[in-house]
């Protein structure tokens, strides 16, 4: 027998005489509920309320790379810069936010083409962080910095480079056609 009900404040369960069309008793039931909780959100058709704004990242989310690309047994290399998502590579991506610089390997006896040739000086990105325009410096004996204003962002030494110290570590070198990009630093902001 289908049954049908009623809602009534008055109890939990209240038997009634009454019956349906169909001549079945109907039986009232009572939620407890009070008038202003079915007008609450998600009750009898009120919209819910718009979910909360997510939380603003508390890290990092991009980064600077600087990367060497070179030809193996070449005389220079070049110095890419790009952005990237915090702690993803950049693969063989061409937007550079500078023209690349061709610089010589530092044969200076410290086996240069295994690590130790850095991108020295001051260089003019296309780059703006919190409104102000960013450049990379770096003194040539480091991972450098990126200065945005007044805001300085510490680079460091990019961990595909599993030991920035040891000249035959895995340096995470990968081909993009011809030549051989080694990531070096990266800035996270």
């Amino acid at each position: 027998m289908k049954r049908k009900y009623l809602i009534s404040d008055e109890s939990s369960w209240v038997k009634n005489q009454n019956k349906d069309e169909l001549g079945n008793p109907i039986r009232v039931i009572w939620n407890g509920a009070k008038e202003e909780d079915h007008r609450s959100s998600g009750a009898n058709g009120y919209s819910n309320p718009a979910a909360p704004a997510p939380a603003p990242p508390t890290g990092p989310t991009k980064q600077l790379a600087v990367l060497s690309s070179f030809v193996p047994g070449a005389l220079t290399l070049d110095w890419l810069f790009l952005e990237a998502d915090y702690e993803q590579g950049v693969g063989c991506r061409e937007d550079f936010l500078r023209p690349f610089d061709t610089v010589p390997w530092d044969l200076s006896g410290n086996g240069a083409q295994d690590g130790s040739t850095f991108p020295g000086g001051t260089r003019e990105l296309d780059l703006t962080i919190d409104g102000e325009k960013c450049q990379y410096q770096n003194d040539g004996d480091d991972a450098g910095a990126l200065w945005c204003g007044k805001k300085v962002i510490g680079c460091k030494n990019d961990s595909a480079d599993k030991d920035p110290n040891d000249s035959t570590a895995d340096k995470g070198n990968y081909q993009c056609g011809d030549y051989t990009r080694q990531p070096v630093f990266v800035c996270p902001y």
